[in-house]
């Protein structure tokens, strides 16, 4: 599903990153692991197309992204690729509900308010739908932006630091719910942390 080949990305002459490749497969998670400093974030950015790389390749289900033009990687990212920020960039002057449409709408699907719906009482939220996205709790938010990832089906699913700022029990509870959710899409699941309690969990594992 996911595969990158001798990945480079430089910010200057003096700051640049060389990935080892990564492989994951359909339904499958991977655990991208290191400190601060070692580039997870940059990595992210570039598997996400937010970032070009310097040189190297990125596969996503046997298209390459590299060679996609701006405007190609916009729509490729939007329905193909789903992302959970650390910090959640929802449009504070809407609702849940509408936030998670505006996904739908970026890829230029019909508004899947069904899906919203599903989705919101999978994760537990449903009363919130309609509540303004600002005044939801930082957990709330965390389940919210975990609906929007997946509310176009994507192929690959990014998460970055979900469970940095969490205690044991909702560690536990976040990771779940990923992995439910990705599995629920047939979506491989690319984690990137420095979060060493996620290491017993997972066994394909990249320490940067």
């Amino acid at each position: 599903m996911l595969n990158t080949h001798k990945l480079v990305f430089g910010y200057s002459r003096d700051k640049s990153f060389e990935f080892p490749d990564i492989h994951c497969k359909k339904g499958e998670t991977c655990l991208i692991l290191g400190n601060s400093g070692t580039g997870k974030t940059t990595l992210l950015n570039l598997i996400g197309l937010l970032l070009k790389p310097t040189s190297g390749e990125i596969n996503l289900d046997g298209q390459s992204t590299v060679s996609l033009s701006a405007k190609e990687m916009i729509a490729f990212r939007a329905n193909n690729i789903g992302i959970i920020y650390q910090k959640s960039h929802f449009v504070n002057s809407l609702n849940v509900a509408d936030n998670l449409v505006l996904a739908n709408y970026l890829a230029g699907k019909e508004q899947n308010t069904a899906r919203a719906r599903d989705l919101s009482q999978a994760l537990g939220f449903e009363e919130l739908l309609s509540k303004p996205i600002q005044f939801l709790s930082g957990g709330e938010q965390q389940r919210v932006s975990i609906a929007r990832s997946v509310m176009n089906a994507p192929k690959l699913i990014l998460a970055d630091e979900p469970t940095s700022n969490l205690d044991d029990e909702n560690c536990g509870k976040v990771i779940t719910l990923l992995e439910s959710q990705a599995r629920n899409i047939g979506a491989a699941l690319l984690i990137v942390t420095h979060d060493q309690r996620l290491k017993s969990k997972f066994t394909n594992q990249i320490t940067l």
